[in-house]
């Protein structure tokens, strides 16, 4: 038996429901590069992860908001949440790299887009994905801040 006959009983019925399944799924969300992992699959989260991802990936903010997080590490935390409302939670680094691409005023960051892109980090805990952050880009060619022809 191998690994992929392990969960799923050898019978044509099953495999057919699940291949039913998979034809049928339909696209809930802006990202597109999204990986086929189980947790994110049957457990999903409203939150973007790094570890969702498979390279660069343009996503659309709607808004930011402040996490109503009452304990923990994310308390008052930025989050933007996309187009798609998925919801992303910035570190300090990112919402910098945010402010250097869209501008100080997060109030008119609604509609602009940004690539983020997987990258591994160091926590004390250990390695961990997370999602660097880098301006869209427009005919091929990254966006500049302060350009002319800013694709906003």
């Amino acid at each position: 038996m191998s690994d992929q006959d392990h969960f799923i009983p050898d019978d044509g019925d099953s495999r057919q429901w699940l291949q039913d399944y998979e034809d049928n799924l339909q696209p809930t969300q802006e990202v597109t590069t999204m990986t086929h992992d189980i947790m994110e699959e049957f457990f999903p989260s409203d939150f973007l992860k790094g570890d969702q991802l498979h390279g660069d990936t343009v996503v659309t903010i709607d808004r930011l908001e402040r996490s109503t997080d009452t304990e923990g590490p994310y308390v008052g935390r930025p989050v933007a949440v996309l187009s798609d409302n998925k919801k992303w939670t910035l570190n300090a680094t990112q919402a910098r790299t945010l402010k250097d691409i869209l501008g100080s005023d997060y109030t008119q960051w609604s509609g602009k887009q940004v690539t983020v892109f997987p990258v591994q980090v160091n926590t004390p805990s250990g390695p961990k994905m997370s999602m660097g952050v880098k301006g869209a880009t427009v005919g091929g060619a990254p966006y500049q801040p302060g350009a002319d022809s800013a694709p906003f």
